[in-house]
């Protein structure tokens, strides 16, 4: 879903070429995401440096369509991390409702989260590429889109690792930060079964320890 972000008046400006009607709505989606899909490879591929001039041969389109879409660089970068930052939120919210619901207990959840998230950076660096330049390059304490997308997670995070200590699938001292500790660490450029021994270890990890157990007998 495209949405009309309220700092950024460029990317106002990509909305309202998705939200107009007419026989061209259909060619313009296709587009629009064929431009972010290609963008974050190239960005992937050349760095942030990459000319809005190759993303457009890339996408197969005119550079006029694409600085139609994005008048400048900052807005096409932020466009790609905002659409990788509102998948991740998704992925967060739906586990979070799953495990209120009690389809799956906090730590599971949790084992789980991780083994999505690093399976889809490892077969996907292109987001994960662009999501990192525009943080580092572009993002500022202004950007209330990024900033409310970063609290959504975060919200849906402590819902999980709060449940998991309630249900004692999850070891008491674990906190969000240690979500992101353990994000860090991950194997993400190896093979898959490098990938799968370090996930298995880390959902060990995450289990209750002994003076858990103790505590809560």
């Amino acid at each position: 879903m495209i949405t009309t972000w309220e700092r950024n008046d460029t990317m106002h400006t990509a909305a309202l070429t998705i939200d107009e009607g007419g026989p061209t709505r259909s060619d313009a989606r296709l587009n629009l995401q064929r431009i972010l899909s290609t963008a974050g490879e190239q960005i992937k591929k050349d760095g942030p440096g990459v000319s809005m001039k190759q993303i457009a041969r890339e996408a197969g389109v005119a550079v006029g369509t694409l600085y139609r879409h994005f008048p400048t660089k900052e807005a096409l970068v932020r466009a790609v991390a905002v659409q990788a930052l509102t998948h991740l939120c998704d992925l967060f919210t739906e586990t979070a409702k799953r495990v209120a619901d009690g389809q799956v207990r906090g730590g599971d959840a949790l084992s789980h989260l991780l083994s999505v998230i690093v399976t889809e950076a490892a077969g996907n660096g292109a987001n994960r590429q662009a999501v990192a330049e525009y943080l580092q390059s572009f993002s500022d304490l202004r950007d209330r889109e990024i900033a409310h997308t970063r609290e959504r997670i975060v919200h849906n995070l402590t819902e999980v690792i709060d449940a998991g200590r309630r249900d004692h699938s999850l070891r008491t001292d674990f906190m969000v930060k240690d979500f992101g500790i353990l994000l860090c660490s991950a194997p993400i450029a190896f093979d898959h079964s490098i990938r799968s021994r370090w996930l298995e270890l880390v959902s060990t990890g995450l289990m209750p320890q002994e003076a858990d157990n103790a505590s809560a007998q």
